[in-house]
């Protein structure tokens, strides 16, 4: 039986999630089941704790909607975003706004950062790779 409360899915050309179109496609129709639409509590009190430290070069792959991004930024860490779905990076800047230059589209295999990153965030960026892709990191 369906659940009323949940969208249906949108059919979908792309099912190969190592191409960008992949991901296009899931961000042009919004649908994004992963998205939390936030900044996670844990993420918000582990940069409060380390309030007064010289911040951290922090890469953010994968960033989709950028939440995390605009967070550390607005807290003055030197971020970049990165995603290799021209629609991602599209919700990424509109989330963004003034910082919408932190993020770039590129594939983060063939990436090259303009600081050498201390940090690398991920929430959802290794789950959505395939297994296969895993060695290469």
């Amino acid at each position: 039986m369906s659940d009323p409360t949940r969208p249906a899915v949108p059919s979908f050309g792309n099912r190969d999630p190592n191409s960008p179109g992949f991901w296009d496609e899931r961000f042009k129709e919004q649908f994004m089941p992963w998205d939390q639409a936030g900044v996670p509590e844990g993420f918000r009190a582990f940069v409060a704790e380390r309030d007064g430290q010289t911040p951290p070069n922090v890469l953010i792959p994968g960033c989709g909607s950028a939440y995390e991004a605009l967070y550390l930024a607005e807290c003055g860490w030197p971020v970049r975003t990165i995603d290799f779905s021209p629609n991602a990076v599209a919700a990424a800047r509109e989330q963004l706004g003034a910082h919408g230059g932190i993020v770039e589209q590129v594939d983060f295999f063939a990436y090259e950062p303009p600081f050498a990153p201390d940090w690398v965030y991920e929430r959802t960026f290794l789950c959505a790779m395939l297994k296969d892709r895993w060695q290469e990191l």
